[in-house]
């Protein structure tokens, strides 16, 4: 381990979550100024909490290590390369 890795923090916030430990589930994260005007319950639901699921990167625990956030980084990179070559870009309704 070189000099400079040694005062780095073992662990680190997790990037999906924010070290928060959970994330609003992916299949009800997109949700239109329609969608809202449409079901205000539903987005008010979607807003306290109500659809979050266990943080899949953390497992919850709101932190992962060096190795996992380089890792992590690297899969998110190769998924918004792969969604582009698909036609979905970013700001798109299928863009996750």
């Amino acid at each position: 381990m070189s000099e400079r890795e040694r005062g780095r923090p073992k662990y680190r916030v997790c990037p999906k979550c924010q070290g928060h430990g959970s994330i609003v589930n992916p299949y009800v994260s997109v949700w239109t100024a329609e969608d809202r005007d449409n079901d205000p319950d539903g987005f008010e639901s979607m807003m306290a909490g109500d659809y979050d699921v266990t943080c899949p990167e953390c497992s919850g625990k709101r932190v992962v290590t060096r190795q996992d956030e380089e890792d992590y980084r690297e899969r998110e990179a190769d998924r918004r390369v792969q969604m582009m070559e698909s036609g979905i870009y970013p700001g798109s309704r299928d863009w996750y």
